[in-house]
Formats: C-alpha cells, sequence, structure tokens
C-alpha cells in the first residue's frame, strides 16, 4: 500500500506541475494577444524607430569609427534593437535573462514565457543579445575615447592649461582604462570558469565510466563463480553417482559369490 501512495503521490505533483507550466503559458499568450490589441495613433504612421539613421545622417558614417557603423549594421541586418522578435518576446526573454544573469538555467523558465519559441530560436535570440552587447560596450568605449582625444585636443588649444581640468581628465582616462582592464578580466575569468566546469564535466563521465566497468566486471566475476560452483557440485554429483554404481556392483558380485 505504501508504495501505491507514493506512486499516487508522485503522479499527483506531476499533474500540478504540468498544470501550473499550462496556465503559465495560457497567461502569456494573453498578455501578447493584450499587448496587439493596444491602440495605434490615428495617423497611422509607425513610431519613430532608432534603428533607421537618418538619410542625411548617411554620409556622416563615413567619418565615424568602424566600431560605431558596426552597430548599426547590425542592427540593421539582424532585425533592429528586438533581433527580429516583436518587443513583448524580447522584454520577455530579457526579463528572465535578467534574473537568471545569463546563467543556462533560464532557458528553462523562458520557455514559459516564450511559448512560441523553439529552444533553438532562444539560443540563437541569446547569441544575437550577447553579440549587441559587446557591439554596444565597444561603441561606448569608442566614444568615450573620442570624446577624451577631443577635450584633450581643445585643452591643448587653449593658451593655459587649466590644471584641475587636466587632473580630471586623467582620472577619467584611468577608470576608463581600469573598466576596460577589468572588462577583459572578466571576460578572461569566465573563460577559465568553463574551461574548468567542461573539464570536470569531462572528469566526472570519466568516473562514472569506471565505476560501470568496475560493476560490470564485479557481476562478470560473480557470474562466472556461480558457474564454476555449479560444474563442480555437477561434477561432484557425477562422483558420487559412479561411486555408488561402483559399490553395488560389488555387492551384486559378492552375493553372486556366496551363492555359488
Amino acid at each position: 500500500i505504501s508504495p501505491l501512495k507514493r506512486l499516487v503521490c508522485c503522479s499527483f505533483e506531476e499533474l500540478l506541475k504540468e498544470e501550473k507550466t499550462f496556465w503559465q503559458e495560457i497567461c502569456t499568450f494573453e498578455k501578447k494577444i493584450d499587448s496587439w490589441a493596444l491602440p495605434v495613433k490615428a495617423d497611422g504612421r509607425p513610431p519613430p524607430h532608432a534603428d533607421k539613421p537618418c538619410v542625411g545622417q548617411k554620409s556622416d558614417w563615413r567619418n565615424l569609427p568602424a566600431e560605431v557603423t558596426a552597430l548599426e549594421t547590425f542592427l540593421q541586418q539582424t532585425g533592429g534593437r528586438h533581433g527580429g522578435w516583436d518587443e513583448f518576446d524580447h522584454q520577455s526573454f530579457l526579463k528572465v535573462w535578467t534574473k537568471h544573469s545569463g546563467k543556462n538555467s533560464y532557458r528553462q523558465e523562458a520557455r514559459l514565457y516564450l511559448p512560441g519559441k523553439t529552444e533553438e530560436d532562444v539560443k540563437l535570440h541569446e547569441e544575437w543579445f550577447l553579440e549587441l552587447r559587446r557591439l554596444q560596450d565597444r561603441k561606448r568605449e569608442v566614444t568615450e575615447e573620442r570624446e577624451l582625444r577631443r577635450e584633450q585636443r581643445d585643452e591643448d588649444e587653449e593658451p593655459r592649461e587649466d590644471e584641475t581640468r587636466r587632473l580630471k581628465q586623467e582620472e577619467r582616462r584611468r577608470e576608463a582604462s581600469q573598466k576596460t582592464q577589468q572588462r577583459e578580466e572578466e571576460r578572461e575569468q569566465r573563460l577559465r570558469d568553463e574551461i574548468l566546469r567542461r573539464r570536470r564535466a569531462k572528469e566526472e563521465r570519466r568516473r562514472q565510466l569506471e565505476v560501470k566497468l568496475l560493476v560490470e566486471a564485479h557481476v562478470q566475476q560473480k557470474k562466472e563463480q556461480e558457474e564454476l560452483r555449479l560444474l563442480e557440485e555437477e561434477a561432484q554429483e557425477q562422483r558420487q553417482a559412479a561411486e555408488g554404481i561402483r559399490r553395488f556392483q560389488e555387492r551384486v558380485s559378492g552375493d553372486l559369490c556366496v551363492c555359488d
């Protein structure tokens, strides 16, 4: 009865989990449908989009650093600032990704908020998002460096250098350098952690394989020992049977001799 109760409890818990997942998916779809139903402007024109540069700005791109134009080109080629997704799905992804600090554990919860997306869709969107952040960081760094150089150039053109401004400029350069170095160190640390994680996983698989082989060897040894024991018992029984036959024949021969 106890095993049956445990089985029923486990089945009930699984049903509750499935029901919870089902309702979360329904709520997500309802929110998404509600977002589609929001009123549109009377003139029917879409809101201005930051992803598309003005026509007059195209000629200015030649004067911009490659890091700046790379971001704009990336956005144009990959579907804008939502990576080809609608804003609701992207915000749902961003919410779960931020909640889990970008760890792989976010993907399981993301499936509840993105029922219309496959696991591959989420993975590709994550890769797009990480590349977007990298390009944004690089653009910010280049922009800061350009601003620093411009300020330095303005200072050099002044007849008298303002010592306070110079010290402040140097402090900003040091901070920018420290931030860049910190980002590089964090990137290297993440790489080391990933290598260590894979190494540990490989070692764990090797250990499990060794345990499996040891168990199989032990089972095989027990099987061979059992077969040997059975053979020995069979041989012992055959020897005992032969000894019984021999003694019987001797008694029969003795009885015949007495009769003669």
